[in-house]
């Protein structure tokens, strides 16, 4: 599918909102109290960001959560850290520990500095609330197998077809970048029968670059890999620059996201 950058064909849109969301009844109804059973299998697609393309399903459906590290193809899906496309900072609020409005002295406002900044190209990895769902998987029976996550990446994008989606939804999309090419077309073929979707921007000119990563889990900001966003509104005394070093993860920081 491909819509305008701007957004301005957002109602195109409702079928990837609706697949995101898919359920389906089963079972009979044996009465008006006892309704069939509702099943949400869940969608998994790729949308578009201000960053680079993403992958994307329901965050609280755990078979597109599995689905979508099935897609991802990873030697080990549990250890891959996602992020989460919020809506606004209330998402951020119930998903994580929050952004400090300062600990106390030489400790900084991170919700003051969040409000200037966002929405833009921008990962921030905070602690995880108990709201934030296991990511799970499914071994080779079918079987879910789960994980709690102890901080998550936290993502506003400034895009007007991620914007428009996640305005249609009732909660946060888990994604993770699509990094094995950028056109759209080739996304689809070399992931056939594992998404449901994928959304192009007509005539896309936007240059594609990973978002800035920046370690907010002490109440200090520390850069963990300089893309997209600017790190300077971040740059408060006594926060870590990585000097624009690409972060490169290990085992154990991949392990805690």
């Amino acid at each position: 599918m491909e819509v305008q950058a701007d957004g301005s064909d957002a109602w195109r849109l409702d079928g990837v909102v609706e697949t995101l969301r898919k359920c389906v009844l089963y079972g009979p109804r044996s009465s008006p109290s006892h309704p069939s059973l509702l099943h949400c299998s869940g969608g998994v697609g790729v949308i578009p960001t201000d960053t680079l393309y993403a992958l994307v399903c329901d965050v609280e459906n755990r078979e597109a959560v599995a689905r979508l590290y099935a897609a991802k193809s990873v030697d080990n899906p549990l250890a891959k850290p996602l992020s989460l496309l919020c809506r606004g900072l209330e998402d951020v609020s119930k998903y994580t520990a929050g952004l400090s409005s300062g600990a106390g002295p030489g400790f900084p406002n991170l919700f003051r500095v969040a409000n200037a900044t966002l929405p833009g190209a921008y990962t921030l990895l905070l602690p995880a609330s108990k709201a934030l769902p296991k990511s799970c998987v499914l071994d080779r029976r079918g079987v879910p197998l789960c994980k709690l996550r102890r901080s998550v990446g936290v993502r506003l994008p400034a895009h007007a077809v991620t914007q428009a989606i996640l305005a249609r939804l009732p909660r946060p999309l888990l994604c993770t970048s699509v990094s094995w090419t950028d056109d759209p077309a080739r996304m689809h073929a070399s992931r056939a029968g594992l998404l449901d979707f994928v959304v192009a921007v007509k005539d896309d000119e936007q240059p594609r670059r990973p978002s800035t990563v920046i370690d907010l889990r002490t109440g200090m900001p520390r850069l963990l890999r300089l893309g997209g966003g600017d790190w300077a509104p971040w740059c408060v005394e006594g926060a870590e620059d990585a000097s624009g070093e690409p972060f490169v993860a290990s085992e154990q920081d991949e392990d805690e996201r």
